[in-house]
């Protein structure tokens, strides 16, 4: 995947306007409001630059990495990547910024007609991608992954026993964008369903009970959708769902249920019997949830805003009576959504994530107070980090030895083309008979 050299100049323009807003939104976010204002740019159009910016997000590390490189020659990378600033990028001459990316895409990729010096620089980048052979840290930069991510990988490979054929498989999916999933109904034919799509020209792909998308087509927009018979839901977010085991009449509660893909997952198969609470912290969120709860024909969902910090003397009267299931898919650092989103992989330093495994060992704490005797909670990330995963388990554990761990999982990639979570599920021991 590259560009035509004629998008060039329309390239530059669209990253020139993104650095100058200066606050590195969220790209997806920031392209769409972004198109708004640009008429002239068609759906291919539209695409292209997508896919550019995308590529920009996956690989800005190591365009500047070459540019410093091809200047002054090469540095000790680990060293260079601990001094460097995501704002150095605002110095970097857009031309070069943007031929270091194309050639990453495309080896034979054109040079921007403003660089005289393509060859040179083009010899400058294959002999670091050659050097990529013997050391494994400048592999990573090369695949998008800095320096300060090494040991992680090498924690998740051992805790999750990767060969390294499956740690190479991941590296590299985290290069290509993810594909949208549905999940159906429990109540749905699989294969009814895809039929029904095909006619409303969505092609998809029955694989690991669910549909995967297999070229763009606007899913919202078919009857099949509207109708109730499917939702976007990414393959490893479904198995979080699945873990959790509820049956019909169980009172669940999703604690921090995002966007609530995770709790209708959970209310569709309870047959709308029995209650599934649906609370967040960010309460504009909740209207979203009772919406698409109600285009799918489900009744047993309430939503609830709910907020951990809150003192015990605040908590709801309805966290009373406990719970038989709690799901937790605790605020992370998304380094398990880096497909879908390469400019969050930036935005996460060790301040951040200590912020937030504070913040995970603070829910975990106040939702299993309202567990039941007997009951299952189940913890959830979309992170690959083991300190947000495994670690924060066994200290969890640690702190309440009345719960058992009954199984912990890593899904998706790299064994299934899609996002990576995590899941953890923990029983409470029922009190001893006398």
């Amino acid at each position: 995947m590259s560009w035509a050299p004629f998008r060039y100049p329309f390239i530059f323009k669209i990253w020139d306007t993104y650095l100058e807003e200066g606050n590195w939104y969220q790209l997806d976010r920031w392209l769409k409001t972004y198109y708004q204002s640009q008429s002239r740019f068609g759906k291919k159009d539209r695409k292209a630059y997508s896919d550019a910016m995308f590529a920009a997000m996956r690989y800005l590390q190591l365009a500047a990495y070459l540019h410093h490189s091809y200047q002054f020659g090469e540095p000790d990378l680990c060293r260079w990547s601990q001094q460097w600033r995501l704002d150095e990028l605002k110095s970097i001459p857009v031309a070069e910024f943007w031929y270091w990316i194309g050639l990453r895409l495309n080896h034979d990729i054109p040079p921007p007609r403003e660089l005289n010096d393509g060859p040179s620089r083009r010899e400058h980048f294959l002999k670091l991608l050659h050097q990529c052979e013997a050391d494994e840290t400048l592999w990573l930069l090369f695949n998008g992954f800095s320096p300060e991510f090494e040991t992680m990988l090498h924690q998740r490979c051992q805790s999750s026993q990767w060969s390294r054929q499956r740690y190479q498989t991941f590296v590299e999916l985290n290069n290509t964008s993810a594909p949208v999933w549905l999940r159906v109904n429990v109540s749905e034919d699989l294969m009814s369903l895809q039929g029904l799509l095909a006619d409303e020209g969505i092609a998809t792909e029955a694989e690991n009970g669910g549909l995967k998308l297999t070229a763009d087509g606007r899913v919202t927009e078919t009857i099949t959708y509207r109708q109730g018979h499917i939702d976007i839901q990414d393959f490893a977010s479904q198995q979080i769902a699945a873990t959790a085991g509820v049956q019909a009449g169980m009172r669940v509660w999703d604690a921090c249920t995002g966007g609530g893909g995770k709790a209708l997952a959970l209310a569709g198969k309870m047959n709308n019997q029995g209650v599934v609470i649906a609370s967040d912290v960010r309460a504009y969120k909740l209207e979203s949830v009772t919406q698409r709860a109600r285009r799918m024909g489900i009744r047993n969902i309430q939503t609830e805003h709910w907020d951990a910090h809150w003192p015990d003397e605040q908590q709801p009267s309805w966290l009373m009576g406990g719970f038989d299931r709690i799901l937790i898919d605790a605020p992370c650092s998304g380094s398990g959504t880096w497909r879908r989103a390469p400019d969050f992989k930036w935005r996460i330093g060790q301040d951040g994530l200590d912020e937030l495994l504070e913040l995970q060992q603070l829910i975990l704490d106040r939702c299993v107070q309202y567990l039941k005797p007997g009951g299952q909670l189940v913890y959830a990330t979309c992170s690959w980090f083991c300190q947000e995963n495994e670690q924060q388990v066994e200290t969890f554990l640690r702190r309440h030895p009345h719960m058992q761990l009954q199984q912990q999982t890593l899904h998706g990639a790299p064994d299934v083309d899609s996002d990576t979570m995590f899941s953890a599920v923990m029983v409470s021991s029922p009190p001893a008979s006398v």
